[in-house]
């Protein structure tokens, strides 16, 4: 249908491109209108943070921005309770310590360190990589060596997934179960196995599998009890959820070789 707004003086042959972008900020102008007077009836202190991700898809040239930088977007900080208005250039993940900042809180190591250090200073980046590393892959110093996060269990779907069973056939090898989906992997001593879901209680597997002899077996109340995770106990099968970048969304108890009808032949 037509729209409200016309637009002239657009780039040739991006003429609608312009007029759907210009009605589309329209509708966000009045959607952000409205979210702001609900807030401003609230009888709660709030802070309302807005800055745009990218620029829109209208082969946008440095040239033709007032700023003259593609990277750099404006942002908005909108509060009810009467903070002090400042200008501050600053990268978007520095944002949100600098928005918890102005409402006095500090909770997390990270935010304390970018609400602390000095962001001109020459140790700022580089020293936040330490710290990050630190955290994620090294010997978690700034914690007294102690993981403070722990990965919890994540159920997604409706039912969680169960291995029951895997037996030889003709194609490779058939995994009984409960709950299979698309999503639905299957992985054994760490390696994800090719094969494909026939229905939520059978799965395919048409790799070869590696049974390490050396490893042998383990029980699973031996791994919990010397806080072995799953996905290092030597001849296991563990069914996984996976997104389409590999991401794994919940896993299912593991299965071991020694429970199964392969063990047996």
């Amino acid at each position: 249908g037509e729209q409200p707004i016309k637009v002239t003086g657009a780039k040739e042959g991006m003429e609608n491109q312009y007029t759907y972008y210009v009605n589309q900020i329209a509708q966000v102008d009045n959607m952000i209108g409205n979210l702001i007077n609900r807030l401003r009836k609230r009888n709660e202190k709030t802070i309302l943070v807005l800055y745009g991700d990218h620029l829109p898809s209208l082969d946008i040239s440095a040239d033709e921005l007032k700023n003259s930088d593609l990277y750099q977007t404006q942002y908005v900080i909108w509060d009810n309770f009467g903070l002090k208005k400042s200008d501050k250039d600053m990268a978007a993940y520095q944002l949100y310590s600098y928005v918890l900042g102005k409402a006095g809180i500090h909770e997390g190591l990270i935010t304390r360190y970018h609400q602390q250090m000095d962001w001109n200073s020459n140790s700022y980046l580089s020293d936040l990589k330490t710290l990050e590393y630190d955290w994620f892959y090294g010997e978690k110093y700034a914690y007294n060596g102690q993981n403070e996060f722990v990965q919890s269990n994540l159920q997604m779907g409706t039912y969680p997934v169960t291995l029951e069973d895997v037996r030889k056939n003709k194609k490779g090898y058939i995994v009984k179960g409960k709950g299979f989906t698309d999503y639905t992997k299957i992985y054994f001593n760490g390696k994800s196995l090719e094969g494909y879901k026939i229905d939520a209680a059978h799965y395919q597997i048409t790799d070869e599998i590696d049974y390490d002899a050396d490893e042998g077996y383990m029980s699973l109340q031996y791994a919990k009890e010397n806080g072995i995770v799953d996905e290092d106990i030597p001849n296991a099968f563990i069914a996984k959820v996976e997104d389409k970048d590999n991401v794994c969304l919940s896993a299912g108890k593991p299965l071991l070789w020694n429970f199964t009808t392969l063990y047996l032949d």
